[in-house]
């Protein structure tokens, strides 16, 4: 036996005892002026909804906590999940669920369905993507704008500032690129692309819960990074998402962390989780599912908006297991 067929025979060993969750943002069926990573194109989202249901055993978080209570997991099982609340869950994802018979969870930030708005990420996609500017500064880096290109480059770059940066300081930094790059955000709404950036409202998420597929979970209420926040601010993100979207929807079981890297939250939050009543919550952590998982820390396999199916194929028959099981040869 090939020392490549020998790792595939391993992932496929692997793959068969695990389950991988992937995490989807958005969905866009307009032309963008850019690509951002975490808004993908329906034709590739499509592509890979159509891939996993034909290929792999589609089942809900409620199914996998199940598995993980029982000890074993289902072969080959796949979990899909969505962070934020786009409205695009709704219209563009939820119709392509429904026709391949895909389970799903959808993680809402409380606040922007409750009041509007957008999370600075993308309120800095719009910023940059509406400007007809052809160089730009923020605190000193220097962007260039010319082209889609250059502008998704400028927006990874301020992404990596800002994420840093208190809440207060990071909108006041927004607001004045805003005013030097001369955009008008009243006129957003204006671009053929802006129905891809808008969050949903509450009769929307009520509606997507409607929907036998879908398991509707909460993503605090204004995701800040949780770990550069104090304890009591904390609390009340973590419970009080739950209690308002309980409001609108009933029982709210899942909870999934901001960011959810090894640094944006803590055992701190972990416990918070669990005091607030959440039978799970769901990081983005790269692992698998395996017996003995912390059903308080599922891990979660980002997928973007470069994400190949060929990546992702290779991420389900094993890739992310080996990666968790930390086998970084195979």
């Amino acid at each position: 036996m090939s020392l490549s067929s020998f790792k595939s025979r391993l992932r496929g060993y692997l793959a068969r005892h695990s389950a991988v969750v992937i995490a989807y943002h958005n969905v866009y069926t307009h032309p963008q002026p850019f690509a951002a990573w975490h808004h993908m194109s329906v034709d590739s989202f499509e592509e890979q909804i159509a891939h996993i249901a034909r290929h792999y055993r589609c089942i809900s978080a409620a199914d996998l906590l199940a598995n993980l209570a029982r000890g074993r997991n289902d072969p080959y099982s796949v979990v899909v999940t969505f962070d934020d609340g786009f409205a695009s869950n709704l219209h563009v994802a939820l119709p392509i669920l429904e026709r391949f018979h895909v389970p799903a969870t959808f993680f809402i930030v409380s606040d922007l369905v409750e009041h509007g708005g957008s999370l600075w990420p993308d309120r800095l996609a719009c910023i940059i993507g509406s400007t007809d500017a052809q160089t730009g500064e923020f605190r000193g880096t220097v962007l260039s704008l010319r082209d889609a290109a250059s502008k998704g480059a400028a927006y990874r770059s301020v992404v990596k500032i800002c994420k840093g940066l208190p809440s207060d300081e990071r909108n006041r930094l927004l607001t004045e690129l805003v005013q030097h790059l001369l955009v008008d955000e009243a006129a957003f709404h204006t671009q053929a692309w802006w129905e891809d950036y808008r969050i949903m409202s509450a009769e929307e998420v009520a509606l997507l819960s409607r929907s036998p597929l879908v398991e509707i979970g909460a993503h605090t209420v204004s995701h800040p990074v949780l770990s550069r926040i104090d304890a009591d601010h904390a609390r009340r993100e973590i419970a009080g998402s739950k209690w308002a979207l309980e409001q609108l929807l009933g029982r709210v079981r899942y909870f999934a962390y901001p960011y959810g890297g090894a640094d944006d939250y803590t055992p701190l939050h972990r416990q918070m989780c669990l005091d607030a009543g959440y039978e799970a919550a769901f990081s983005a952590k790269l692992g698998a599912v395996i017996r003995g998982t912390d059903c308080y820390e599922i891990p979660r396999m980002g997928i973007g908006g470069d994400t190949r199916v060929s990546d992702l194929e290779y991420a389900l028959s094993g890739g992310v297991a080996v990666a968790s099981r930390q086998v970084q040869w195979v």
